[in-house]
């Protein structure tokens, strides 16, 4: 059971951000066909503040990141029917929840770049990588400023994203794109403690899991 729940504001973290502090239950599930068989992986439970909220609203936030490796999102991507985008597209649109493009790097195992900064629209995204998902693959450092251009024009990472790679890649080489999601719940930070001295956190949070499993068509935990 999650416990000793504290407003840690010296350190918040934003959705979409794993370099915070990470407090209270981290969800997995293992097995077979299951996480992260299945192309997710990482579910920490983390203090932030709501971007859709003020930003004096401190919030508890379930992070989900489907399609996170490039091999998890040759998985992902074509299990995706016009019904899982749609309820994904919903998801998205309710009270507390959010989904949002998670395009990056990989360099070996670490995540590298994320386009956070003004990320795709939502449904050109999902439909972009659900139809070129297998064009894409590891490649060296030099090659990925042409390919950013055509990213950048159809609108499936921003506009400044091919000056931040130039800025910053360095001696990365090779790279991988990972054109992975983010799906977060978030609570207010009151009403988690509330949940909390309740003994009812741990099921809310089993639930949003089990939820967004269910929109992406996969089974409960």
């Amino acid at each position: 059971t999650a416990s000793g729940l504290r407003d840690d504001s010296a350190a918040p973290t934003t959705a979409g951000r794993t370099s915070g502090r990470q407090w209270g239950e981290n969800v997995a599930a293992s097995g077979e066909n299951r996480w992260p068989e299945m192309g997710r992986n990482r579910w920490p439970l983390t203090f932030g503040y709501n971007e859709g909220a003020d930003a004096a609203t401190p919030t508890v936030d379930l992070l989900i990141y489907p399609g996170d490796t490039l091999s998890q999102a040759r998985r992902l991507y074509p299990r995706f029917d016009d019904r899982v985008l749609d309820r994904l597209l919903t998801l998205a649109a309710a009270p507390s929840w959010s989904v949002r493009p998670n395009f990056h790097f990989g360099v070996r195992t670490a995540g590298w770049l994320h386009d956070d900064t003004a990320p795709a629209e939502l449904a050109r995204y999902l439909e972009y990588w659900r139809s070129h998902i297998d064009d894409h693959h590891q490649r060296p450092a030099e090659d990925w400023p042409a390919i950013l251009q055509e990213l950048a024009r159809e609108q499936i990472v921003s506009r400044d994203y091919l000056s931040r790679f130039a800025n910053e890649v360095g001696r990365r080489n090779p790279l991988s794109p990972r054109p992975g999601l983010l799906i977060t719940r978030s609570w207010p930070l009151i009403d988690a403690v509330h949940l909390d001295q309740r003994g009812e956190l741990a099921s809310a949070i089993r639930g949003a899991a089990d939820h967004a499993l269910a929109v992406m068509g996969d089974p409960a935990l």
